[in-house]
Parts: C-alpha cells; structure tokens; sequence
C-alpha cells in the first residue's frame, strides 16, 4: 500500500515495467506456437498487478494530489491548462484510447464522463467505440474468466 507522496513516482516506474512485460506477454498470447494457457495466466497476473498498484496509487492521489489543484488553480486557470494540454496530446492512437478508457468506467459513469469531456473527445469516442467494441470483443473471445476475474475482485459485475 502506498503511504507517502514519495511512492508516486516509484509507483509510475513500477507501472512502465508492468507495461514492458505485458508487451511480452501480449505477444507470447497472440503467438500461436507459445502454450495459450500460460500466457493467459502471465497475463491475468499482470493485470491483477496492474490493477492491485494503480487502486492504490489513484486513491493516494486524489488524497493528496488532488486537493493541491483545488489550492492553486482557479477555474480559469485550470480551463487554461486543461486546453493547453489537449493541444500537446499525442494525436496517434486518440481512436483507441479514448474508447479505452471510457470504456473501462462502470456503465453508469461514462455519461458524466461525456458530458464533461471537450467536443472533440466526444466526436472521436462516437466515431470509435464501436470500432472500439468490436475489436475487443474479437480480441477477447473466450477469454471470459479474464474479465470475470478482475472485475469480481473489484466487486463488480462483469459485462
């Protein structure tokens, strides 16, 4: 468990050796030749890890990083910034991790999340997500007790 706002950054290095080895076990998994079994559980185990690091590390900052921008921005500032960084965002793969990522939020919460987000994330999630969907369903098959088995440990229902 993280106690310190120290651990953050540790916490991020910790998360870019998660992401190096799931490149491997990614591969290994698509590989034909490599034993699927094992892959599978090589990546349940990564995904178990990723997930268990980043509760904790989300929790940690939104107790401790979070209030630091209720302190020193003001709307306007915060509005500033946050078009500033869309400019700088990285324009390759927005048609895959936009989805993604309003794709892994509970059902529930996606529509406050559209709401809120800037027009341009809202066109490319309309124009991706079902791409989105499908893709991932045809990646996924069969690989139910994935989902099951890291939504279940959140307490939730998988879909």
């Amino acid at each position: 468990m993280i106690t310190s706002q120290e651990s953050l950054g540790d916490d991020h290095a910790l998360v870019s050796g998660i992401l190096v080895a799931w490149k491997d076990a990614a591969r290994q998994l698509a590989d034909p030749t490599h034993a699927f079994e094992t892959a599978r559980r090589e990546m349940l185990t990564l995904a178990t890890q990723l997930r268990d690091l980043l509760l904790g590390h989300l929790d940690l900052e939104d107790e401790v990083i979070l209030p630091l921008f209720f302190d020193h921005y003001t709307d306007e500032s915060w509005t500033a910034l946050n078009k500033q960084a869309i400019t700088v965002l990285p324009k390759t793969g927005l048609s895959f991790s936009i989805p993604w990522n309003v794709e892994a939020l509970r059902p529930e919460d996606r529509p406050a999340l559209l709401r809120e987000a800037p027009v341009v994330l809202r066109i490319i999630y309309r124009l991706y997500g079902s791409r989105f969907r499908r893709l991932t369903a045809t990646a996924f098959a069969g690989v139910r007790s994935l989902t099951v088995a890291i939504t279940s440990a959140q307490g939730m229902t998988p879909s």
